[in-house]
């Protein structure tokens, strides 16, 4: 099972400043369950507990990488500079990328094109709980993405368009693209 790789979608803002090219966001909220996923040929909900991911970003934080909708064949656009684990979660920082793709990226976040984050994640150690949620307590964090539409009902972000106004994703279309996606036809 650890083969699989479970997407989960997030909240983020950039930095203040017009020049800043800081990402930081809540990348895997706590205690929180996630909306059904593909896992190992089944749908499951997920949940992470406190400290899921201490080892990962002990032994590999520097080398997690911030990519465009999952597509880890490409260059990525930025890479992890912190991490800072919360009671709410796992809460990280990205820097773009000095090129025509982070630039592009960046662009497309301060305007407010881009909205949401997505990681992927191997799961190491869970557990099934009476409801069926798959608990984790250890998870490796293998990326984190841009995406352009989140898969997940509410997810959302401020501070990407000046605004500091939360953008929403209508109910209804985040469910049909969870449905789309639990089929494989599409992925974030």
């Amino acid at each position: 099972m650890s083969a699989d790789l479970l997407i989960f979608t997030a909240t983020f803002a950039l930095d203040d400043g017009e020049d800043s090219r800081i990402l930081r966001g809540l990348a895997v909220p706590y205690r929180q369950e996630s909306s059904p996923t593909a896992f190992g040929g089944h749908s499951y909900r997920h949940r992470f507990e406190p400290g899921a991911f201490a080892r990962s970003v002990r032994e590999r934080g520097g080398k997690v990488r911030l990519f465009v909708e999952h597509d880890t064949q490409r260059l990525p656009i930025g890479r992890a500079i912190d991490y800072e684990d919360t009671p709410e979660g796992l809460r990280v920082g990205f820097e773009f990328a000095r090129t025509a793709s982070g630039d592009e990226a960046l662009q497309l976040v301060r305007d407010g094109y881009v909205s949401g984050l997505s990681v992927g994640v191997d799961p190491l150690r869970f557990t099934e709980d009476q409801q069926g949620v798959l608990v984790h307590s250890e998870a490796r964090l293998r990326e984190v993405s841009l995406v352009n539409e989140p898969a997940f009902a509410g997810a959302g972000f401020s501070g990407g368009g000046g605004n500091g106004e939360p953008t929403t994703v209508d109910v209804e279309r985040a469910r049909l693209r969870l449905r789309l996606a639990e089929k494989g036809f599409i992925h974030g």
